[in-house]
């Protein structure tokens, strides 16, 4: 109830204004009477005071100096009963309450207190028990909704009938929208949107932001067009306060859909898991069983498949100590950075591709027509590229993704996962990291791998490559480094000088004492594929560069 209420009571027609017209909209929570020396300290605020004045005659205390004391206790008006003990209003008194915005009242000698009081709090009561009604209403619809398991939009629409406009939840969890009305405003711009996390609050400007999100995690926003209407203060109030109640209810009730969403879709991805983990580990013999459990999950593998296996290079070493809490925890929020970088990436490039993770691996199942296929090598190579790109700025690790082979027919689609993970540990043992390795192109190691340990093997690295090691080591050279180089460029020194950062001159000067210390000319064709076997053997058996 306001002051303006209040004046226009029926029964309050003797009620005149005689300063501070200005503050007639303040809101009342109550009539109070005050006619004691001390009286004013027990108010609370937003009372309409009522006073005969004979406090003021039996202590001296001025008029002006009443209104200053009450005003600083946040009353909302002053009524006085005239003809008793005040007869007339000072000057003074008057323009302080007009300085102050503060609204002083005379009422006839013949009023009692209680033909104030009662008419003034009967409405109060009643505009609460109004105020109580509606809660209630609110309370019950969003109660039937939590218990009938209503769907996210018939949520909003129950709550766009008590804000009286329209309403969206943005889901930042699956990235989805939600409407009461498909139609509203924002729903062709919000439609363009893919990263909802990404939304900028002066790009929603116009809207009410409301955050629905429990103790631990968020879950999305509320949004609602901002009233251009301009009501009274109580009404304002009033409606703010039903309009929050309603938020916080049917935010409940959209965090309880939420939360169950949430673990059918974590029970929904771990039998995902479990099949994708049974055809990787060649579980699942039967090709049409490969075929009737895809459709279970609209999954569609007529075209075969391809793994790529993206690894967080030398992560477990962290692991290998006792590890502090905090540390840990760093290392799981890094892992899930990458994780997310990778799903993000891949899934952009092929909207189908499936993930399997584990700890420190996370495994991709392609499968792809015959023309995409065809250009695949230079898509996985600008995933990496990009996957690269994002981690850099958010993580200390880098990956290797390796690359098995592709398969026409998902029973196979096993050995490329093998493949893909050799071609991870191949790239451990010679040292190559942050770089994509596809499987076709290092078969010569797999090969080499099953002699590495061999005798042989063990005389051609010492014949070819540890003299070369040993004049590094005594002089603080790169030939070895140098003469790698030479090898990845076809042996060609010009191509490796410039990868190297050297002049020409020095790269061939390497290359002379490389034939001295090794009494050989390097540049005959035998000889090079000599040096090049012992070379990558020499990287299999793990013997790093010094």
């Amino acid at each position: 109830m306001t002051l303006f209420d209040l004046i226009n009571l029926p029964t309050l027609k003797g009620l005149k204004i005689i300063a501070g017209e200005l503050g007639i909209h303040k809101n009342i929570s109550g009539v109070t009477i005050v006619d004691t020396p001390d009286g004013f300290d027990w108010l609370m605020g937003n009372e309409v005071v009522i006073t005969t004045g004979y406090a003021l005659k039996a202590t001296g205390t001025s008029l002006a100096s009443f209104i200053k004391s009450i005003v600083n206790k946040n009353a909302s008006a002053l009524i006085i009963k005239t003809n008793r003990y005040i007869t007339h209003i000072p000057a003074d008194a008057l323009k302080i309450a007009n300085e102050l915005n503060f609204t002083l009242l005379t009422c006839p000698e013949e009023y009692a207190f209680s033909d104030i009081i009662n008419p003034v709090l009967t409405n109060i009561i009643n505009k609460q028990n109004i105020y109580l009604n509606l809660t209630a209403q609110i309370h019950n619809k969003f109660m039937q909704l939590a218990i009938n398991n209503n769907s996210i939009p018939e949520i909003l629409t129950i709550l766009s009938s008590f804000l009286k406009r329209d309403t969206i939840f943005i889901d930042t969890y699956f990235n989805k929208c939600y409407y009461s009305n498909p139609q509203c405003k924002i729903a062709p711009y919000l439609s363009t949107v893919e990263d909802y996390k990404a939304l900028k609050k002066d790009e929603l400007k116009d809207y009410t932001l409301y955050n629905v999100a429990n103790r631990y995690e968020p879950f999305g926003l509320i949004l609602t067009e901002k009233s251009t209407e301009m009501p009274d203060d109580e009404e304002s109030n009033i409606h703010q306060s039903l309009a929050q109640t309603a938020y916080e209810y049917a935010s409940i009730v959209i965090i309880l859909r939420m939360q169950m969403r949430i673990s059918n879709h974590m029970v929904d991805e771990k039998y995902k898991n479990s099949f994708l983990e049974d055809i990787l580990l060649n579980n699942i013999k039967t090709e049409s069983e490969i075929h009737s459990r895809s459709k279970l999950y609209d999954w569609d593998f007529s075209n075969g498949g391809q793994v790529l296996l993206l690894d967080i290079n030398k992560i477990k070493k962290y692991y290998t100590y006792e590890l502090d809490s905090n540390t840990n925890e760093k290392l799981k929020l890094y892992t899930e950075k990458i994780f997310s970088a990778a799903i993000d990436t891949v899934e952009s490039e092929f909207p189908n591709a499936k993930h399997y993770i584990l700890s420190d691996l996370i495994a991709f199942v392609l499968s792809l027509d015959e023309k995409t296929r065809s250009n695949s090598t230079k898509k996985y190579e600008d995933i990496f590229k990009t996957i690269r790109h994002k981690i850099s700025e958010e993580t200390p690790f880098t990956v290797t993704i390796g690359v098995g082979n592709y398969y026409d027919n998902i029973i196979n689609l096993h050995k490329s996962y093998k493949e893909a993970k050799t071609s991870v540990e191949v790239g451990y043992m010679l040292d190559r990291f942050d770089c994509i390795l596809h499987y076709k192109n290092m078969e010569i190691y797999h090969l080499l791998k099953r002699v590495s340990d061999s005798r042989e093997a063990d005389f051609y690295c010492k014949k070819y490559i540890i003299p070369l090691v040993n004049y590094d080591k005594l002089h603080h050279s790169d030939l070895v480094l140098t003469l790698q180089e030479i090898v990845n460029n076809g042996w060609n020194i010009k191509l490796a000088a410039e990868k190297l950062y050297i002049h020409y001159n020095s790269a061939k000067y390497r290359f002379q004492k490389m034939c001295d210390l090794l009494n050989m000319d390097l540049r005959e064709h035998d000889t090079q594929l000599m040096i090049e076997l012992a070379l990558k053997m020499y990287f299999i058996n793990g013997i790093k560069l010094i």
